[in-house]
């Protein structure tokens, strides 16, 4: 979010230089042609306005790790959550929000 800083280092993400626990990322150490490896990239401060997004299969996602990508604008994210998979909170599994 606005303020933050995002750092990767040897495939492992940093949050204002905190390593983030993301048990759902997946490495297979495959990559189509084309994609760049993005396993360390350099601080990038999250300007206001805008968003980090990262995909959790890495090794395949073309995300705001990639300078050509970038930051995406708040304004553009559209959706609406239908179903709670994975929460701290294991009750709330399964749950559709309302």
């Amino acid at each position: 979010m606005a303020g933050d800083t995002i750092e990767g280092r040897n495939l492992q993400i940093f949050l204002n230089g905190t390593l983030l626990t993301e048990p759902y990322v997946e490495h297979t150490g495959k990559r189509p042609l084309g994609i760049k490896t993005l396993e360390t990239f350099g601080a990038v401060k999250v300007e206001q306005g805008k968003l980090f997004v990262a995909g959790d299969n890495r090794d395949y996602s073309r995300d705001s790790r990639d300078p050509s990508f970038g930051l995406i604008s708040v304004a553009d994210v559209r959706g609406k959550v239908l179903q709670i998979v994975r929460s701290p909170d294991p009750t709330r599994n399964g749950v559709t929000p309302k």
